[in-house]
């Protein structure tokens, strides 16, 4: 409200306030708008990648709404914002692929196929012959008697173009709120992005750590699924690094605890790591008393490195115990290989 920001429309006065802000406040709670509210009400972008491909759909459509536009203008743009939506590439099967995207988006509709052939048909003339002599919807098409023509090829676009941009926003949401890029993801991939982030940052930088927010609490969420691959040397050094860079801002410890970490923090990195889990074990034992309100935030340095700590503890004790189990009762050849193997 309040800005100057209006869409190029050509029918923007029938029947609507001209006043956007109104117009959206009115049409965003109707469930035909529903992936498109959530769209552009969110306050950062959410969608990923796809998020590009419809803002970029979304402007050549309003291309082919300007009011100085041709019907033949209109419908290319309109075919262009199609193709951008539906991240179609271009080849001899683009017209059955635009067919087959647009029936999976919109479902079963009668005639449906008629519209998206005449459509394609009509863009592919004014592309490749400069325009095209059939720009109205063909509603019957029999052999006996000419084709009914009722209404425009370009005003079916606008509202079928809608139905799928609704229909691809909201599945992009659903996927987000279900969290499926995260289900998809390993705690070894997410130890290794806190290794590459953390690794060119400097130390004490809250925005690096911040940043990796979302992968750690994944970490504790996700680490009871069994996982192979995963490897004790990258949890290590992902600890190591979160350590060193919540150490440098003077997190408010016990100068026990601050102790432990300072000394994981510096620790030389042997080839079984045993010091390393020897101070975790540790570690996790004084985190306990630090079960408070100060550091339920999971957007606090302190939190995020706790919550990290007894993950790899989750993870790492029971190698720990056998590591301990060796060295106090010797270690031979076979010995060795199984633990090189474990890390």
């Amino acid at each position: 409200k309040g800005s100057r920001v209006y869409p190029p429309s050509s029918g923007f006065w029938l029947n609507l306030s001209q006043d956007l802000h109104v117009d959206l406040l009115r049409s965003l709670p109707s469930s035909r708008y529903v992936g498109f509210g959530s769209l552009i009400e969110a306050a950062k972008p959410r969608l990923g990648l796809i998020e590009d491909r419809i803002f970029t759909a979304l402007k050549w459509c309003n291309r082919s709404n300007s009011v100085d536009v041709g019907d033949d203008v209109a419908l290319l743009h309109l075919a262009i914002a199609f193709e951008s939506l539906l991240a179609l590439e271009q080849g001899p099967q683009i017209t059955q692929r635009f067919k087959e995207s647009v029936g999976l988006l919109v479902g079963s509709v009668p005639k449906l196929e008629n519209w998206t052939g005449q459509f394609y048909a009509a863009r592919s003339k004014i592309v490749h012959e400069g325009s095209s002599p059939d720009m109205m919807f063909c509603a019957t098409q029999r052999s006996n008697r000419p084709s009914a023509e009722y209404r425009s090829l370009v005003s079916y676009g606008h509202i079928i173009f809608g139905v799928c941009l609704n229909a691809i926003v909201a599945g992009a949401d659903s996927a987000y709120q279900t969290g499926l890029a995260s289900l998809l993801t390993t705690n070894q991939e997410r130890f290794e992005q806190i290794c590459k982030v953390l690794a060119n940052a400097n130390p004490g930088s809250p925005d690096a750590l911040l940043s990796l927010r979302r992968e750690i609490m994944d970490i504790d969420e996700y680490k009871f699924i069994p996982e192979d691959r995963l490897r004790i040397d990258t949890m290590l050094t992902a600890n190591r690094l979160v350590v060193q860079h919540v150490i440098a801002t003077n997190p408010p410890l016990s100068s026990e605890l601050l102790g432990l970490y300072s000394s994981l923090a510096n620790a030389q990195t042997s080839q079984d790591r045993f010091d390393e889990l020897e101070t975790i074990i540790q570690i996790v034992k004084h985190i306990g008393a630090y079960e408070s309100a100060r550091f339920a935030d999971p957007a606090d340095p302190t939190a995020l490195l706790f919550s990290l700590t007894r993950s790899v503890h989750h993870y790492t004790f029971r190698h720990y115990y056998v590591l301990k189990n060796v060295r106090d009762k010797g270690v031979d050849d076979s010995d060795k290989d199984d633990i090189e193997q474990a890390l």
